[in-house]
């Protein structure tokens, strides 16, 4: 089971070159991605609810590879996590339900 996606570079180029390391994450459970700046500090940054506004945030160039991998990844992470909890199972079947806790 997921909980981060780890990202090697959020230079596209670097990609293609298949340059080792990390340079930040896809924290799943809050929602943000933390990136290491030029000073080895990782700073955190929302990601928007809205998929359509992901490429726009600024956070990833354009056409990144891991864009297409984020939208799916909060559902997969639940879907996931509900194979272990018939509670988490029948909420996750009962949208409404939901909106009442």
């Amino acid at each position: 089971m997921t909980l981060a996606l780890p990202i090697a570079s959020f230079d596209i180029n670097d990609h293609s070159k298949a340059e080792h390391g990390i340079q930040g994450l896809v924290d799943l459970v809050n929602w943000e991605v933390w990136k290491r700046n030029e000073d080895g500090d990782s700073v955190r940054h929302p990601l928007p609810i809205d998929a359509n506004h992901l490429e726009k945030t600024g956070i990833f160039p354009e056409n990144h590879p891991i864009i297409p991998y984020l939208v799916p990844a909060p559902t997969d992470l639940l879907d996931n996590l509900s194979m272990f909890s018939d509670d988490l199972m029948e909420r996750l079947l009962d949208p409404p339900r939901l909106q009442r806790i």
